[in-house]
């Protein structure tokens, strides 16, 4: 017992001395060398070393290229012994030109020393670089690698699956990830998805259950990811890869492991083998002229606020596209032009959901018009052209027209007549019309009307007279509130961040009452998110802990804000990708740091 105490005391101590004195590696990677001018590469930069704190690669300046950071992942291990840390941080490559490119050096420092990686060439053409040849799989796509033994565990294992291989551009597939599990997990595993390039995704809420396999009863976590593919070819996607630090079910490898037993079990690494898709171009044979690239099954509709109207008064067209497809990257119809209506911009809204694994609802684009002239109006028949994956033909949907009735407005009639008048150069005026014969007597001033007192100066008149004052000024300082609001959307969106973050903390908050793990830290999650999005003006979609940590430390945010954030941030990834046995205690302290960070942040924005 005294060995095994001062072996800990002894591993503690060097983990405390690696961390001043690490020693580090680091390698540069991509998932493609050849790329097309219109698609992107994926650069990931994996720095390991003795430290579990590994510092942050300098990705050099790359004018050629638009570079956008992906997310991370990370792992700490015990090994006889010995602690070491690894992330691999991830990079989207966007080429600005096409050529021949080299990625210079990627350093690392740490304690005045540095590491580098080797230059990096890449290639961009014009046209669609040719993908890797697929690799043959048959059956459920199963890969199971051990990082300390590099052998197949059946007490977990991950698979990787999609519903189709073979599709159109534009059409959805769904891409499914499942981590199966026996083994009792000792920490949160550290989960790295595909970067999905070549794909448009809509990413859906993770799940967790039961199943059977081969007899067996395991846990499941499951993640569905929907794709659209942006372009013809084949495909890849990369292997989702899961870091579990876990105990054994059987004795053969923990039984006499010491080490395994005091921190916590060994640490394995599971990963899917990667999948390749043929895309298939849109036929040209029938293609309609107006077609614009949707993909799916659709109808649509068009309505207006009001069917009576006059001349140059506001009039509300809404044209609808509802069914089942990639809704949100429908884009704005294109109206036709009427001689005698005016047409204004347009505003869309899309309302989206997922049923039965299908991404269906409806998006509408709103036009405001202006009828130029009176009389009988009739908005014709709108059409909308898309293509559909299960018939494979194209299909044009169209409205009904809508009659408007415009009448001649007295403001604008009187403003047309003088105008037309003085156009003319007449200045006559109207003659003069008998309407009336009348005896007006005269009347004489009463005594409200002497000089003094008069009405305008009674205390009485005047105390009523100012009730009015004190709303108009209300008034006009809210219209100025919203004017401002209106003109700086990055001041408005700073304002209802608060309000954001304490929408979410509530769902949170319901969620913990419900223990419900998921959608507690989904919610938790979102709060964090949403808050540092809407206070650095940037959009919350595809918002990584990278970038968010490089823009609030660009406003002056303090190193530990971030590192809180940034470590919130990941408690919810993993119990949402990955989750293990988190009780409501663990949640609620994660309930209130959360909150407490957002309440610090609120202060350091200001």
């Amino acid at each position: 017992m005294k060995n095994k105490i001062l072996t800990i005391l002894y591993i503690l101590f060097s983990s405390c001395v690696l961390a001043h004195a690490a020693n580090l590696s680091i390698e540069a990677a991509l998932d493609r060398t050849v790329i097309g001018r219109n698609e992107q590469a994926v650069l990931q930069v994996r720095v390991s070393g003795d430290t579990v704190s590994i510092p942050e690669p300098k990705i050099p300046a790359l004018s050629n290229f638009t570079v956008t950071g992906s997310g991370r992942s990370q792992s700490i291990s015990v090994v006889n012994g010995s602690m070491s840390g690894s992330v691999t941080f991830n990079y989207i490559l966007t080429p600005n030109s096409v050529g021949n490119f080299t990625i210079p050096p990627i350093v690392v420092e740490d304690n005045g020393k540095t590491w580098q990686t080797q230059p990096i060439v890449i290639q961009v053409t014009a046209g669609s670089a040719p993908s890797a040849s697929p690799q043959q799989s048959t059956g459920r796509q199963r890969r199971i690698q051990n990082a300390q033994q590099g052998t197949p565990n059946k007490e977990m294992f991950v698979e990787a699956l999609v519903d189709k291989k073979n599709c159109y551009v534009n059409e959805q597939l769904t891409y499914t990830f499942r981590f199966y599990y026996r083994a009792r997990l000792t920490a949160n595993p550290g989960f790295q998805k595909p970067s999905f390039s070549g794909f448009w995704t809509e990413e859906l809420k993770p799940t967790s259950g039961q199943t059977t396999v081969d007899g067996n009863t395991y846990a499941v976590s499951e993640l569905k990811v929907l794709l659209f593919p942006t372009k013809p070819g084949l495909i890849t996607i990369d292997p989702a890869v899961i870091q579990v630090q876990a105990m054994s079910l059987t004795t053969d490898p923990f039984s006499d492991d010491f080490f395994a037993n005091v921190f916590g079990g060994r640490t394995a690494t599971l990963k899917t083998l990667p999948i390749t898709i043929r895309v298939e171009p849109l036929p040209m044979e029938g293609k309609p002229a107006d077609f614009n690239g949707a993909v799916g099954d659709y109808s649509v509709s068009a309505t207006v606020d009001k069917r009576r109207t006059t001349v140059n008064d506001a009039v509300t067209l809404s044209f609808t596209v509802s069914g089942e497809g990639n809704i949100k990257t429908i884009p704005e119809p294109v109206l036709p032009d009427w001689q005698d209506i005016k047409k204004y911009e347009t505003t869309a809204n899309a309302d989206y959901s997922v049923t039965s694994g299908s991404a269906r609802g409806s998006k509408v684009f709103k036009s405001v018009l202006s009828p130029l002239s009176p009389g009988k109006k009739i908005i014709p028949a709108l059409s909308f052209a898309f293509f559909n994956p299960k018939t494979k033909k194209y299909r044009t949907a169209s409205t009904a027209p809508i009659p408007l009735d415009v009448a001649q407005g007295n403001t604008t009639t009187a403003t047309m007549q003088s105008t037309s008048t003085l156009a003319q150069g007449s200045f006559a005026l109207p003659a003069i019309t008998l309407v009336n014969r009348d005896i007006r007597f005269l009347k004489t001033l009463s005594k409200w009307h002497n000089g003094a007192n008069t009405l305008i100066l009674n205390k009485i008149y005047l105390c009523f007279a100012a009730i009015p004052l004190p709303f108009g000024i209300v008034a006009l300082g809210y219209y100025l509130w919203q004017r401002k609001l209106r003109g700086d959307v990055a001041f408005a969106r700073s304002i209802s961040a608060s309000g954001v973050a304490k929408k979410y903390l509530k769902s949170a908050a319901a969620e913990l009452k419900k223990n419900d793990p998921q959608l507690f830290y989904c919610a938790l999650s979102r709060s964090v998110t949403e808050y540092a999005a809407h206070k650095l003006n940037v959009s919350p979609d595809g918002a990584t802990i990278a970038s968010l940590s490089q823009l609030m430390a660009e406003r002056h945010i303090s190193d530990d804000m971030i590192t809180s954030m940034a470590k919130i941030l990941e408690e919810c990834d993993m119990a949402r990708f990955a989750p293990t046995q988190t009780t409501r205690e663990m949640m609620q302290a994660s309930y209130t740091q959360t909150a407490q960070l957002i309440g610090k942040l609120d202060r350091a924005f200001k």
